[in-house]
């Protein structure tokens, strides 16, 4: 019973010593598909913008190059960016991450099924791996 109890208290004080920082985190439609929609630079600059208030933030139908660079350049460039490229006849995904942590490894699977217009970009999911910092006691390891 001694060994238990002192196996559970040494591995609460070791997981409390390291403990995650709060992550904010954000997803947006950011209704972007193919063709320009009603004020589509202006809502790129500010959806540019408002990622800078968070660490991890996923954004959907960002189709157009043009509108992920006006996103970027409005970021304050802390960022690693990801998006899943065009590959034709399909264009991209309209998938496009943005991570304050280190991305080490990226997959993108997309969906075996479509139907209709829905066939026409590379539907499916983006997966990230991020590097995270851990704070400790002691300051960030």
């Amino acid at each position: 019973m001694k060994k238990s109890l002192i196996l559970a208290l040494s591995l609460f004080l070791s997981l409390n010593a390291f403990a995650f920082d709060s992550i904010r985190m954000m997803t947006l439609n950011t209704w972007m598909i193919p063709f320009l929609r009603k004020d589509s630079v202006a809502r790129a600059k500010i959806i540019g913008q408002e990622i800078n208030n968070y660490d991890l933030v996923v954004l959907q139908e960002a189709f157009s190059a043009k509108l992920r660079k006006k996103i970027v350049t409005a970021t304050d460039g802390n960022f690693e960016d990801s998006y899943v490229p065009d590959l034709p006849p399909q264009i991209n995904s309209g998938l496009f991450a943005f991570s304050k942590f280190k991305i080490t490894d990226k997959n993108f699977m997309p969906f075996k099924n479509c139907g209709g217009i829905q066939c026409a970009s590379r539907k499916g999911v983006q997966h990230l791996r991020l590097k995270l910092a851990f704070r400790s006691a002691f300051g960030r390891v």
